[in-house]
């Protein structure tokens, strides 16, 4: 994971907003509304989302997956919280581990060319976090994969005609609470 600085950081934010008024500009001036509306909704969607994860108080995790989009990667990711979402800091080192070394091994095995996609649930219930992984694309060593999640409860695996992979896992990570006192 990169170590970013703040000024860094908020370069990157910056540009990725200017690039979204830009496109509801020039929307706009096509006078395309559905493509506006679209792009506010994806906007405020990514917004809302990063809004559950800072609530989640798990810094690493958190900074990993905001600042996924900053760097090149042949993976495109999408993620969505779900649920009544509380403080988890103790869940910060193991959801960061589950998630980076899924994705390293994915980005290590991707064929680039097949347009590989990986959508990240987390979804909290009075006990548990579940962590829903799902993965589309193609991968030049699948075994490694399969391999990976075996201490994991996986719903679907199934490999195209044309090689494309289709995962859908979760992990189940149980809540720590603690008295208030």
């Amino acid at each position: 994971m990169k170590n970013w600085s703040h000024e860094e950081l908020i370069r990157y934010y910056r540009h990725d907003w200017l690039n979204t008024l830009q496109m509801i500009r020039g929307n706009l001036q096509l006078n395309h509304i559905d493509q506006v509306e679209r792009i506010i909704d994806e906007a405020l969607f990514k917004v809302v989302n990063e809004e559950k994860l800072f609530r989640m108080k798990t810094p690493r995790f958190t900074e990993y997956l905001v600042t996924f989009s900053l760097v090149p990667h042949f993976c495109r990711l999408d993620y969505e919280v779900f649920g009544d979402v509380r403080a988890i800091p103790d869940l910060d080192q193991q959801l960061c581990h589950l998630f980076a070394s899924f994705m390293n091994l994915i980005e290590r095995s991707v064929n680039p060319n097949t347009q590989p996609w990986v959508s990240l649930s987390l979804e909290f219930t009075d006990t548990v976090v579940y962590c829903n992984i799902a993965f589309e694309g193609k991968l030049t060593d699948p075994r490694a994969l399969q391999k990976w999640m075996t201490p994991y409860k996986v719903h679907q695996c199934a490999q195209s005609k044309e090689g494309i992979l289709s995962v859908e896992m979760t992990a189940h990570f149980q809540i720590a609470y603690r008295s208030c006192k």
